[in-house]
């Protein structure tokens, strides 16, 4: 499936929380205690997302085809270093390429606006996250933090 990648605007957060509320569900089921992963709730989530299109600190991406929100990228700046802090992708559209798209358009970002680097905290149990990051040759194991592992992509 082909999809259009754009940057978010706050009228899209409720399609947003879907995507992301359905990806976690399945990223970390099992993983993660059943309140850790999804903590906020619905309208906790939209505004979340809501709030931070609007901010202007980073970018929100987003994957849409045919009117659909597939999945989301959230790029945060910290200082001199960008956090890719989310990048989900409902379920139903695994290995369609969403991800990959999301990671590179969110790398270009980064680098457009003058970051050199990108980390990615992952955690530590989240297999196919860090198989993901790393089979994309997209940056190399990092430190420990928080009791996720970071993956610096560029």
């Amino acid at each position: 499936m082909s999809a259009h990648i754009r940057e978010a605007a706050p009228s899209d957060a409720r399609s947003i929380a879907v995507a992301y509320r359905a990806s976690r569900l399945e990223a970390f089921g099992g993983i993660l205690p059943d309140e850790a992963v999804l903590p906020r709730g619905f309208d906790g989530d939209v505004s979340r997302w809501a709030e931070f299109a609007a901010a202007g600190n980073g970018h929100l991406l987003v994957a849409e085809a045919d009117s659909e929100i597939l999945g989301l990228a959230a790029l945060e700046y910290e200082e001199s270093v960008a956090e890719l802090g989310a990048l989900y992708v409902h379920p139903s559209h695994y290995g369609d390429g969403i991800g990959t798209a999301l990671l590179g358009n969110a790398l270009s970002a980064a680098s457009e606006d003058s970051y050199k680097e990108v980390i990615a905290w992952v955690l530590a149990a989240n297999d196919r996250a860090k198989r993901f990051f790393l089979s994309r040759e997209a940056g190399s194991t990092a430190a420990w933090k928080y009791g996720r592992k970071g993956i610096l992509l560029s």
